[in-house]
C-alpha cells in the first residue's frame, strides 16, 4: 500500500509539473502555429502548389485554426489537453507546409528557366532578325523561311505556360540560328562582295557603269573619223599638213561632221571661221 501511495504521489507529482509546463510553453506554441497558418495561407493563394498538396495543405491548416482557438479559450482551465492537442496540430501543419514548400520552391525555379529559354530564344530571334533585315538584297528564301519558323515558335512558347514551353523555345533558338548561318553564308557569297563598286558589282569594272561607256563612245569618234578620212581630198586631216590646216580644212572632220572641221573651212585650224561654224 506504501509503494502504490508512493507512485500515486509521483504521478501526482508529475502532473503537476507536466501541466506547469504546458502553461508556460502554451503561449509561444500558439505563436508558432499562427506563423504557419499564416505561411499556409500564402501557399494555397499561389498556383505553385498541386491539387493533392493543397488538400493536405488545407487539412492541416484549418485543425491548426481550430487548435489555437481552442488553446486561447481552454488554456487556462485544461492547459495539458489543449498543449497537447496543439503539438500533434503543429506536426502535422508542418509536414503539409514542407511538401507544398517544396513543390512552391520547383515551381520557381521552372520559371526562371523558362524565362532564361525565352530570353535566349528570343535573342536569338533578334540577331539574325537584323542581319537579314540589314542585308535583304542578298537573303535568299531559306534563311528568311527559317527565320519566319522561328518567330513562330518563339510566339508559341511565350504563350505556353511551365515546363511546356521549353520544347518550342528551344525549338526556335535553333532555327533562328540555322536563319543567321544561311544568312551569313548568302552574304559573304562572291557575286555580293562588291555589288557597289567591287570587282563583279554592276558599277565595277566588270559593271555596266564602269569604263564600257567610255569604250562605246570612244568607238562612236574612232569611226566618225575613219568615215571623214576615207572622204577627205587632203592630207590624212584635212588639206594642211599641221593640226591648224589639217583640222581646220576642208575634208577630214569637215566632211565627216557636215562642214570645215571642228571650226570651218579656213587655215586656222581649232580657231577659223570657216562655214561649218563650231562643233
Amino acid at each position: 500500500e506504501l509503494a502504490r501511495a508512493e507512485k500515486l504521489v509521483d504521478g501526482v507529482d508529475h502532473a503537476a509539473d507536466d501541466i506547469a509546463t504546458a502553461r508556460r510553453d502554451l503561449e509561444p506554441l500558439v505563436a508558432e502555429v499562427e506563423e504557419e497558418l499564416e505561411m499556409a495561407a500564402r501557399l494555397l493563394a499561389s498556383t505553385d502548389v498541386s491539387d493533392a498538396t493543397s488538400r493536405d495543405l488545407t487539412a492541416a491548416a484549418s485543425a491548426g485554426r481550430d487548435a489555437v482557438e481552442a488553446a486561447r479559450r481552454d488554456g487556462q482551465t485544461d492547459p495539458l489537453g489543449t498543449f497537447s492537442r496543439l503539438i500533434e496540430v503543429d506536426r502535422e501543419l508542418d509536414e503539409a507546409l514542407a511538401a507544398a514548400g517544396h513543390e512552391a520552391e520547383a515551381a520557381g525555379r521552372a520559371r526562371a528557366a523558362r524565362r532564361a529559354a525565352l530570353t535566349r530564344a528570343a535573342g536569338a530571334v533578334r540577331e539574325a532578325d537584323d542581319f537579314i533585315g540589314s542585308r535583304s538584297y542578298v537573303i535568299g528564301q531559306a534563311a528568311r523561311t527559317r527565320l519566319a519558323s522561328a518567330k513562330n515558335s518563339l510566339a508559341t512558347a511565350e504563350a505556353t505556360v511551365g515546363p511546356a514551353a521549353f520544347p518550342a523555345a528551344d525549338r526556335a533558338l535553333n532555327l533562328a540560328r540555322e536563319a543567321l548561318r544561311l544568312a551569313q553564308d548568302d552574304a559573304s557569297r562572291p557575286q555580293y562582295t562588291g555589288r557597289y563598286g567591287g570587282p563583279y558589282g554592276p558599277y565595277g569594272r566588270g559593271g555596266r557603269g564602269g569604263s564600257g561607256t567610255g569604250a562605246l563612245v570612244g568607238g562612236m569618234i574612232a569611226g566618225a573619223l575613219i568615215q571623214g578620212m576615207t572622204r577627205g581630198a587632203g592630207s590624212s586631216f584635212g588639206s594642211g599638213s599641221s593640226w591648224g590646216g589639217g583640222l581646220g580644212g576642208g575634208g577630214g572632220f569637215g566632211r565627216g561632221f557636215g562642214g570645215g572641221g571642228f571650226s570651218g573651212g579656213g587655215a586656222g585650224g581649232w580657231g577659223g571661221g570657216g562655214a561649218g561654224g563650231r562643233f
